[in-house]
């Protein structure tokens, strides 16, 4: 989450207590928070960064030779670098009637710091966030991440208990790598869909890929298992 503001993080005015104490409501959700306090080093990060869940952020005024102002060119990049991020405008001393049309197709509401409570301020942003971070997953790699995330006791897969079947060996030490798992449920997920594709195949459903995906580790668990025995078998004789 970016905060993209001129007040400083640790500055005294009530505006920044106020940020301050939405930070923290922010934190408690699990939503980490990037203060910046320059507006040219925001854009800079929305356009080379694609982590950021949300942004925070105040209308400025245009500069002084009548160039656009600095919050117009991140709204901009925001508008070309990402698709429904959540977007608050800090709403003081009048500044919504200063802001162009088009700057409402970009944000998602506005912030009124001096009036809202940071507990409801801070929990409209982390449920927009939440709401993003589902949105953004495509159907497959979504339904992986839920699996995921229940962490199910499933008998089905090498992976069953969390694992705990892979740390019984060294060799399996070394194969329970994040990457390598990775790498294992990339490899058997490319015939039956992509982790990026923007829909699943006709008549598929999410939960039957990711049974797919299983069934190929399974498939390839059996198959390393029975090719050791078969070496065993072979030394023995």
């Amino acid at each position: 989450m970016l905060f993209a503001v001129t007040e400083d993080p640790d500055g005294k005015r009530r505006v920044a207590e106020s940020l301050r104490r939405i930070r923290e409501v922010l934190r408690a959700e699990g939503v980490g928070v990037r203060w910046l306090t320059d507006i040219a080093d925001a854009v800079a990060v929305v356009r080379s960064d694609a982590s950021p869940v949300g942004l925070v952020t105040q209308w400025l005024p245009p500069g002084e030779n009548g160039s656009e102002s600095r919050s117009a060119e991140l709204l901009r990049a925001v508008a070309r670098s990402f698709r429904g991020l959540p977007v608050y405008l800090l709403e003081r001393g009048g500044t919504l009637q200063e802001m162009p049309l088009w700057v409402s197709d970009v944000a998602t509401g506005y912030l009124w710091p001096d009036e809202d409570t940071p507990a409801s301020v801070g929990g409209r942003i982390a449920n927009a966030v939440a709401e993003y971070r589902r949105a953004v997953l495509p159907p497959f790699f979504g339904a992986l991440s839920e699996f995921h995330d229940t962490h199910e006791y499933s008998w089905h897969t090498p992976a069953h208990g969390g694992g705990v079947a892979f740390l019984r060996s060294a060799a399996g030490r070394e194969a329970s790598g994040d990457g390598i798992q990775a790498s294992r449920i990339l490899r058997c997920a490319t015939r039956a869909a992509s982790f990026h594709a923007a829909e699943k195949p006709e008549g598929v459903s999410a939960w039957a890929l990711v049974g797919g995906a299983a069934a190929a580790l399974v498939a390839g668990a059996v198959g390393v298992r029975g090719l050791r025995r078969r070496r065993g078998v072979a030394r023995a004789a």
